[in-house]
This record gives structure tokens, C-alpha cells and sequence, in this order.
């Protein structure tokens, strides 16, 4: 099974494809990057100049989805087995530049479902910290919570730099959610086997099954896509 997390922003955006065996354990892993600090640049982390590298943002936002599929189509290789991707969602509440990260995460999403075909998942910000450690962890947090872990990719050791390009520190820890959301829909675990935190996100108890991620559908491609009439609201 391949898993993927992306994180989408005007100048970061981060994304980290996991292939998991039938125990969910991760075999492979790898990451792709996007920065404007010229040090900062390996093969992970693609580097673009603010003002020179593009005439306008729309080449801009071709150029990382080109890189971004590029980069999970040679993850995938042959490989034909289920794929799953999850995403981090809009932060309703935030004053700014959202429309900025919306045509990137529109993209992203996009390049999951319709060119791979991929089963999609939305976590909200505050699900991916509270995963990370703590529902209130800034991006520092965020970084330092991946360092003191396995630090499975290939990215900065310090601090600093790795703050800098924090979008695929967030990806890697929705990669890994994504990852404990399937072994626990699988039966590989149940609710018992999870802490205290995994439980207070996995077994949320509602009603409204939009609202608990153990029963929550995902987004899936169909072939044959439904059209429903505006006035009747019905297909």
C-alpha cells in the first residue's frame, strides 16, 4: 500500500510517500520539498528564486505539480497496490492569504485523486499537531517533535533549517497519521492499543459519522461522475 501526506503552501509545499507492508510497518519512504534559501537546496528540497525563477505564480504552481507527480510516479514505479493520501485542510479561522494555499492545495489535490487515483483524506491543522504531540504545537514544535523521533527522511538535523522548510515536517507527520488511521480501520489494532492522545482522535463519538475518522468515507475517484441539477437538488 502506498501512503502519502502533502502539505501545501505558496513557496514550501511538502509531500512524503510511505509504502507500508500488510502490518502497516513502513519498507520505504522518501520526501519532496520546495524552498527560496539557496543553502538549503539538495535533491530533496528544489530550490526556485523568489523573482527569477518564474514569470508568474501560475508557472509557479505548474512547475510544483510537474515536480510533485514526477516524484510520486517514480516513488510508485510499478508498484499497483492501493494508494491512500491525506492532506492538511483549510484553517477556517485564519486571516491571510488563504486563497495563496488554496490554489496550491486545490493542485495537490488534484494530482492525488485524478492522476493517481488516490483515496483522499483532509485532517485539520489541529488534528496533525495534536498527532505531532499537542493540538497547540507551533511549527517549531512540529520540527522539534520529528527530531527527537526515528528522523526517517532525508532533511536538515538543525533546528533552524529544518524550520525553514517546515511544510514537509508537517506532511511527514500527516504521512504517519494517515498511516495509524488505516491500521486502525484494518483491525491491525483497535482503540485499546492506542494512547491517550491517538484515542482522544480516533475514537470520537458522534452521530455524525463526518466527524469520527473510524467511519468517515474517503474521497474517491469514480468514473462515472454525477451530475445533480442545481434547482431540484437531485441527479
Amino acid at each position: 500500500m502506498i501512503v502519502i501526506g502533502m502539505d501545501g503552501s505558496k513557496n514550501g509545499t511538502g509531500v512524503v510517500a510511505a509504502k507500508v507492508n500488510d502490518k502497516f510497518e513502513i519498507v520505504k519512504i522518501d520526501c519532496i520539498s520546495f524552498t527560496q534559501i539557496k543553502k538549503l537546496e539538495t535533491e530533496k528540497i528544489k530550490f526556485h528564486h523568489i523573482t527569477k525563477s518564474f514569470n508568474d505564480d501560475q508557472s509557479k504552481i505548474c512547475w510544483v505539480r510537474d515536480e510533485v507527480t514526477q516524484f510520486i510516479n517514480d516513488f510508485i514505479g510499478t508498484d499497483d497496490s492501493d494508494c491512500y493520501t491525506a492532506i492538511e485542510d483549510y484553517a477556517h479561522n485564519t486571516v491571510g492569504r488563504q486563497f495563496d494555499k488554496g490554489e496550491i492545495c486545490g493542485m495537490l489535490k488534484i494530482v492525488a485523486y485524478d492522476t493517481f487515483r488516490s483515496k483522499l483524506r483532509k485532517y485539520s491543522p489541529k488534528t496533525i499537531k495534536k498527532y505531532a504531540g499537542h493540538g497547540d504545537y507551533d511549527k517549531v514544535a512540529m520540527c522539534e517533535a520529528y527530531l527527537e523521533g526515528e528522523k526517517e527522511l532525508t532533511l536538515p538535523d538543525d533546528l533552524k533549517d529544518l524550520v525553514k522548510v517546515n511544510d514537509v515536517v508537517d506532511a511527514y507527520w500527516i504521512c504517519k497519521l494517515l498511516i495509524r488511521e488505516l491500521q486502525l480501520k484494518s483491525g491491525q489494532i483497535t482503540k485499546e492499543d492506542l494512547c491517550l492522545r491517538e484515542q482522544e482522535l480516533f475514537a470520537v463519538k458522534s452521530k455524525d459519522e463526518t466527524k469520527n475518522y473510524t467511519t468517515k468515507r474517503f474521497e474517491e475517484w469514480h468514473t462515472n461522475l454525477v451530475s445533480i441539477d442545481p434547482k431540484t437538488k437531485k441527479k
